[in-house]
């Protein structure tokens, strides 16, 4: 068997899916992973080139300031009950049994609390304001000009379809001006193009 050793630096349990890249030998066809009581544990397959495989484990249950050992062994995964996530590219959403997240058009995000029914909308937007301070003190200019994300069209791009976690890929680019003008109090009028890729992503878990 493989080790993986999960160590938590937090002050709590914690349960969570975090992706990881690690050698398995080419002759474990397929394989599966246990916790230290034999138990499997579920995961998602991402990518396998020779040895080295790409996945998402989901550790359900890992101790404060301490580790949980998992080992891979080459056996067929059976089938496991477990919380598991939807994602749609076509409505730019992804879901668990605790939130829906769909995208704007322009990349903020719209949140579901599937719990209270609360919901929150135009989250994570970009924002860009001037700054003529010096090395170490941030001071707007006279003449500011706010420049947003909220009135751009983002690419969006589903990466990660689940079952344990998905992902989106935003793309945005913004026109900001180049510079302050020669006296510092404004921006420039002449202006660049700002890429701004973000990825969003929801675990089956995450609450």
């Amino acid at each position: 068997a493989i080790p993986l050793i999960v160590f938590n630096p937090s002050s709590r349990r914690r349960g969570h899916v975090f992706g990881i890249s690690v050698e398995i030998p080419e002759a474990f066809e397929s394989f599966a992973i246990l916790n230290s009581r034999g138990q499997q544990v579920p995961y998602q397959l991402v990518d396998r080139l020779d040895d080295r495989t790409d996945l998402y484990l989901f550790a359900s249950d890992v101790p404060s300031m301490g580790y949980t050992t998992y080992y891979i062994l080459p056996e067929k995964a059976a089938g496991i009950t477990a919380q598991t996530i939807s994602a749609s590219e076509q409505d730019r959403t992804m879901e668990n049994d605790f939130l829906r997240v769909a995208i704007n058009s322009n990349g903020s995000l719209k949140i579901t609390c599937k719990v209270t029914g609360q919901e929150y909308d135009t989250l994570g937007y970009f924002e860009d304001g001037g700054d003529c301070g010096d090395t170490y003190d941030y001071s707007y200019p006279r003449e500011d000009q706010i420049i947003s994300s909220l009135d751009q069209e983002a690419e969006i791009t589903l990466v990660e379809s689940g079952p344990y976690l998905a992902r989106f890929r935003v793309e945005l680019t913004l026109s900001l001006p180049a510079f302050l003008t020669p006296d510092r109090t404004a921006r420039s009028e002449e202006t660049v193009y700002y890429p701004l890729v973000t990825f969003v992503e929801l675990a089956a878990d995450s609450r």
